[in-house]
């Protein structure tokens, strides 16, 4: 059974959530969290997204985006891909870092996460 399509539409507002694949740390140090912000406002300029806020922790992250194109997926393929690339290779590994993403588009959130955005 495959998954039902994502929502996708210019302005929408996304809570996105990720683990480390089986739960595992992703952060390891300063650097990681570094390439990881490198590459988010790399991408979120070529995608023209908006980060409204985020939150990094070793094992997971946040993200609170606006998008002003429906292009939350290639953007999310684009930067995870550049992330994972780079973080195996800097660190002589490969596969998969993250487990899937949790994305959430519903106003719900949007009210949710406005006390976070200070």
């Amino acid at each position: 059974m495959s998954r039902p399509l994502r929502i996708e539409y210019a302005g929408a507002h996304y809570h996105i959530m990720n683990r480390g694949n089986r739960k595992r740390i992703v952060f390891n140090n300063d650097l990681d969290y570094k390439l990881f912000l490198d590459r988010l406002v790399y991408f979120s300029e070529i995608y023209e997204i908006d980060i409204l806020s985020y939150c990094l922790m070793p094992s997971h992250f946040h993200l609170y985006l606006k998008t002003n194109h429906p292009n939350l997926s290639r953007f999310m393929q684009s930067f995870m891909t550049s992330f994972t690339v780079i973080k195996n290779r800097n660190e002589d590994t490969y596969g998969h870092i993250f487990g899937m993403f949790h994305i959430s588009p519903y106003l719900l959130y949007t009210f949710m996460y406005i006390g976070t955005i200070k």
